[in-house]
């Protein structure tokens, strides 16, 4: 199969309804398109974006957001839903034409691959007789062998029943399907979503060359973001009806700017292979319409404001984005941070020029080696010690007079052996920050007990003496102490040191499990690679008090480019 075939895509008759289009002319525009079905359930709530001709275009979300209704209700499938909205197919709305001449688009110009190839093959027609149905001959694809043998299939396969293949053959049968009017719109539902690794690589293929040698636009929808990674210019982000985030697949991909985005990339293993799987909460309810955001009652940065109003689509530089603050907020900003200690010595400087960030509800891990200045980068991003120079600042508020370790929903700070005195009652260790907001006995218990319930305490005595526990227990209640002001930003400097392997699994499971229930920031702050490989979100390395390198740990770790990473990893 040739370049002749984009040619011929210009040439070949279709009418005066729809003449060939310009590159820079949309081929298919959808405008505030929303699909609801019986019951005020909406699929599709308010949908609008653009296909310019020979582009490929992911569309990806959760199980259920409505992606392959949102295809579906393009290609004419669902008429027993309402649908509202404009549809305009080089210029013209699909939803005003008439039946007839809706038909005429079907596979002629749009053209459809569907998943679930079990379902949607008749068992008792060969797969030759059913693309024969939609086949229509043209210089490129003058037989049905030759469209099969394009798709890597055997023309002898025509003749087999759906069972009789295997699913990459049935899903190369539906591909064939397709293309067999050569449409000038492709919309591929799940290509690859119930198949093997070997046929999934040999769809993926088949799919890029169909591509680069036909030219065909297409939308493609997925929940696999490697094959979208490979396959797209452009996401569209969808989530309960509504697109939450647009733009180039690279960006989205590397720099996810809306924290659903972020949570659907954060749960691939795929980009983070060491971690273990933590998806998102499911949603509350079924699909309906709602005043607020789709993604206000998961949210980890959610106000009020967001559970009143729905954002509109926001442009942002190279993309758009629907939320209200704009994206992903920064809860802590370090900037050009210096500290120097005097010595009998002489001065040693420990931060030379320190910047880094955390947003809301990631996982930041901070590795260096012993002395490289972790603990006084995490003391002077609570507030403890003053900075010689540079600034911090929390949710945009500079970080002195420990205002942040002292506030609710602020910051707070977990040492490396516990930092609590050994005299102290649990109970008082982990009540003690309460007593700054002069709330009442009961109150103040009930939290304790809340905190000692969730960091697995509750098979101790409230009254035992804090210098009576294990070094994994006083961890815990070190936590405990830390969670009861329910802060925003954990930091957590160097907690596992002192525990054995066992323990040390326990605790971080545990405190990833609050984290991920909890929707809190932490700065994870380790020597340990194993240890940060397996909760961090991003990375930042630090030696000698400065930063040599950062990013996902995806990228970090597996494609380190500073020579001292490469020296830490190994």
């Amino acid at each position: 199969m040739g370049n002749s075939l984009v040619e011929s895509t210009e040439g070949r008759p279709r009418g005066t309804l729809f003449p060939s289009l310009g590159m820079t002319q949309p081929l298919l525009e959808i405008k505030n398109l929303t699909v609801e079905y019986a019951g005020g359930i909406r699929a599709v709530e308010g949908v609008s974006f653009t296909l310019h001709p020979g582009t490929a275009t992911g569309l990806v979300g959760e199980s259920g957001c409505g992606k392959t209704t949102l295809l579906e209700s393009i290609f004419g499938y669902r008429p027993e839903a309402h649908i509202s909205g404009q549809i305009y197919y080089q210029g013209h709305n699909l939803l005003e034409l008439p039946l007839a001449e809706r038909r005429r688009l079907w596979w002629k110009e749009i053209g459809m691959v569907l998943a679930n190839s079990q379902q949607v093959l008749n068992p008792v027609l060969t797969v030759g007789e059913q693309v024969r149905e939609v086949f229509r001959p043209s210089k490129d694809f003058p037989s049905l062998g030759q469209l099969f043998t394009a798709v890597g299939l055997n023309p002898s396969h025509g003749e087999h029943y759906p069972h009789q293949l295997s699913g990459g053959m049935r899903q190369k049968v539906l591909i064939a399907m397709a293309l067999a009017a050569n449409p000038r719109l492709l919309l591929i539902d799940e290509p690859t979503s119930a198949l093997d690794p070997i046929s999934q690589a040999q769809i993926r293929k088949l799919l890029l060359e169909l591509q680069r040698e036909m030219g065909i636009t297409t939308l493609i929808v997925s929940h696999d973001l490697t094959l979208i990674e490979e396959m797209t210019q452009r996401i569209l982000v969808m989530c309960r009806g509504n697109i939450m985030e647009e733009g180039p697949t690279p960006e989205i991909i590397n720099h996810p700017k809306h924290p659903y985005t972020r949570g659907l990339l954060y749960a691939s293993p795929a980009y983070f292979p060491y971690k273990d799987l933590w998806g998102m909460q499911p949603p509350e309810g079924k699909v309906q319409h709602r005043s607020g955001c789709a993604f206000a009652d998961r949210c980890t940065q959610k106000e009020g404001l967001c559970q009143e109003s729905r954002p509109p689509l926001h442009k942002k530089a190279d993309r758009k984005i629907a939320c209200h603050f704009g994206g992903i907020r920064t809860l802590l900003e370090v900037r050009d941070l210096h500290k120097t200690f005097p010595t009998p010595q002489g001065d040693v400087t420990a931060l030379r020029g320190v910047t880094l960030s955390i947003d809301h509800g990631e996982v930041v891990a901070l590795l260096g080696e012993t002395g490289s200045g972790k603990s006084t980068l995490a003391a002077i991003s609570a507030g403890i010690t003053k900075a010689d120079r540079g600034e911090v600042l929390f949710l945009k508020r500079p970080v002195q007079d420990h205002w942040a370790t002292r506030t609710p929903g602020g910051i707070q700070i977990v040492f490396q052996e516990g930092a609590i005195n050994p005299r102290f009652s649990i109970r008082s260790a982990i009540e003690e920050p309460l007593l700054l907001w002069k709330e009442d006995k009961g109150s103040r218990l009930r939290k304790v007990q809340r905190a000692m319930e969730q960091l697995g305490l509750t098979n101790l005595p409230m009254e035992r003496k804090c210098g009576e526990l294990s070094h994994g227990q006083l961890q815990r209640v070190a936590i405990a102490r830390a969670l009861v002001m329910d802060p925003k930003l954990l930091i957590a400097d160097e907690i596992a040191a002192h525990l054995d392997p066992s323990g040390q699994a326990n605790l971080l499971r545990l405190l990833k499990e609050l984290q991920y229930a909890r929707g809190f920031s932490m700065l994870f702050i380790t020597h340990d690679v194993a240890l940060a490989q397996k909760i961090a979100d991003r990375v930042y390395i630090l030696q000698g008090g400065q930063i040599l390198e950062e990013g996902p740990a995806r990228k970090v770790f597996a494609h380190p480019t500073h020579g001292y990473t490469k020296l830490l990893l190994a």
